[in-house]
């Protein structure tokens, strides 16, 4: 290893700083003054300290020479002042690593939790869709009935209007033994569609009533339980939202034999 150093007034003191700055052990006082003494050097002596901190740098922390004891010195110093901190870094350090686990553990758990929700929600709608979809066949599959019974009766356009405009209200009734049917009405205008199908032969009338009052009542045939349909025009059936509507069918006595109320939306 070199061992030429710059001329001063205590050359070993000088060729020591030198040495442990270049091994990062100067406190920062030590290294600023031994800055400026660097600074008053000439270029050749600058050169030659350069030299010698780099060849001590390359060799650390094994050098080929046993150091000098007030060196040796120096550098378990450096050391011990490490070790005393060591302990609070560590501490800090084994923190930092256990918050890092915690977060990713709570983190980890977070998107568990969403991904569960998520697919619940997933197959609540599906389970809808499908719900509605079915409902919706179902309703599509008794217009399409109800329009080919009335294709073959040959209804006429007003009745067709009618079944046509789905923000008509209307009432589903029907029971296993008593038949079915719809009441189908124009809020508006009063205009309203019956049709029927599977009547019991003593059905002799029918009623219709808002809330309790009846707002139209005639005569009907059953004709044999075969599907029929009759339209009115401009009656009383009109202005029903938020009350209730009654569709029934009398006998000869005045009992009812089929009836259906629903309240208006």
């Amino acid at each position: 290893m070199t061992e030429s150093v710059p001329h001063s007034d205590d050359p070993s003191t000088l060729k020591d700083d030198l040495i442990l700055d270049a091994l990062g052990l100067l406190d920062e006082s030590e290294s600023l003054a031994l800055q400026q003494t660097f600074a008053g050097f000439s270029a050749s002596e600058r050169e030659a300290a350069r030299a010698l901190q780099a060849e001590w740098a390359t060799e650390a922390p094994l050098p080929s020479v046993n150091p000098p004891s007030h060196l040796r010195a120096a550098c378990i110093a450096s050391a011990a002042r490490a070790a005393e901190q060591s302990p609070e870094h560590h501490l800090k350090l084994t923190l930092n690593r256990q918050a890092k686990i915690h977060h990713k553990a709570a983190r980890s758990a977070a998107v568990w939790r969403a991904a569960a929700l998520a697919m619940f929600a997933g197959m609540l709608a599906m389970i809808m869709l499908n719900n509605q979809s079915e409902r919706w066949q179902g309703q599509q599959a008794r217009s399409e009935e109800i329009q080919r019974n009335l294709d073959t009766l040959g209804v006429s356009p007003k009745i067709n209007a009618i079944l046509a405009n789905r923000d008509n209200p209307f009432i589903q009734f029907g029971q296993s033994d008593l038949g079915s049917g719809q009441l189908v009405w124009n809020d508006s205008t009063g205009d309203f569609v019956l049709f029927s199908r599977g009547l019991p032969k003593e059905v002799a009338a029918v009623q219709v009533r808002v809330n309790e009052r009846v707002v139209y009542e005639q005569a009907y045939l059953a004709n044999g339980g075969q599907f029929q349909a009759d339209a009115v025009e401009q009656s009383s059936l009109r202005n029903t939202e938020g009350q209730s509507v009654t569709v029934a069918f009398l006998d000869q006595d005045g009992n009812v034999v089929l009836s259906q109320t629903i309240s208006v939306a």
